[in-house]
């Protein structure tokens, strides 16, 4: 693992390195039994019960046949086959077309264009891709003020996601860090809280219960933790992390308990020597993966890089045995059983 710190680490003493390692393995231990509270699914499948209680039978023959294309492009572009998904897409948006005039079209274009922006950001199109997210935002917000479709607001949470993976791969990653962390006080209910210029209510975040909105606001600050582990920029992501901290003035009962734990440590851990990085993650691994396994991992990969550095065998060895594990963690994202730096 090639660090991050070109710095010589001072050596860490062999207590706190076991401490360490027994938190690390204890929690990966626990791991299989977590059930995640939100999968990402969950609202495209609302919408489409949404969508299928607007519409007529003939409709409803016409908005499955979109959906239908929609997800063979979307599957096409995961799988980087990119003209077989230009030629579904290019379809979906023939059936788009049929439904000229239903109830139903402005979703199902807000879904499209979510879909086709995902399209863009493979073929390296981050101007396109942003447009088309916008537009998605701009029907989403309209939708559910009219229609007080309660869906919409995690379609909108997802789209920020969208967003926030254009801005770090061809943006930047303080961009990219501010818009999740204003995505994050949004679920929170600070006044005037928004990602993006669209209109924002503190009062949107009440259509999902607060479990959900808990597991939300950890999947966004994974996104900025994912985001920091491949980072150059550090320091200034955490200079953001700081200022939504000292900011934030939300009731113990609304602060994401979990995603504020992962930016005490990132925040931290800047200043910190090895040592005292390796207790400090020693003690917030010792409380178990909980509701956010992704942000537990991040925190054992942040210190695994920096165990790889010392000119210390022993330190060294803790970090191959992570690096080993690392491919068959459980419950873990694809990216971070892989992660690769930025160039």
């Amino acid at each position: 693992m090639k660090g991050f710190f070109q710095v010589t680490e001072a050596l860490v003493s062999p207590e706190v390195l076991r401490s360490f390692l027994d938190s690390y393995r204890l929690g990966l231990a626990s791991i299989d039994g977590h059930v995640p509270v939100w999968k990402p699914g969950v609202f495209d499948d609302r919408l489409r019960e949404q969508l299928e209680a607007r519409c007529s039978l003939i409709e409803l023959l016409r908005v499955r046949s979109f959906l239908d294309l929609r997800m063979r492009g979307l599957v096409a572009a995961r799988r980087n086959d990119l003209e077989s998904s230009r030629q579904d897409f290019q379809r979906a948006h023939e059936a788009l077309a049929s439904l000229r005039g239903s109830e139903a079209r402005p979703l199902c274009e807000s879904l499209y264009c979510a879909a086709l922006a995902y399209l863009h950001y493979r073929c390296d199109e981050p101007d396109r891709a942003r447009e088309l997210v916008n537009r998605a935002l701009d029907l989403d917000t309209d939708l559910e003020t009219r229609l007080g479709i309660g869906a919409l607001y995690g379609h909108r949470f997802q789209l920020v996601q969208n967003l926030v993976h254009v801005e770090a791969r061809f943006g930047n990653s303080e961009t990219a860090t501010r818009i999740g962390l204003a995505m994050l006080e949004q679920l929170e209910g600070g006044q005037g809280a928004g990602p993006t210029p669209h209109a924002w209510n503190p009062s949107d975040r009440e259509r999902l219960p607060s479990e959900l909105r808990r597991a939300l606001a950890n999947q966004i600050v994974f996104e900025l933790a994912a985001i920091h582990l491949r980072s150059r920029a550090r320091d200034v992501e955490t200079k953001c992390y700081v200022e939504h901290v000292t900011s934030c003035r939300c009731s113990p009962e609304d602060r994401a308990v979990e995603a504020h734990a992962w930016l005490d440590f990132a925040i931290a851990a800047e200043a910190a020597s090895l040592e005292e990085t390796l207790e400090l993650a020693t003690a917030y691994l010792q409380s178990g993966p909980g509701q956010s396994p992704s942000l537990w991992y991040c925190v054992v990969l942040q210190c695994a890089e920096r165990l790889s550095t010392p000119d210390s065998p022993a330190s060294r060895s803790v970090a191959s045995e992570i690096e080993r594990d690392r491919p068959t963690w459980p419950r873990a994202p694809a990216v971070l059983r892989g992660v690769r730096r930025s160039p």
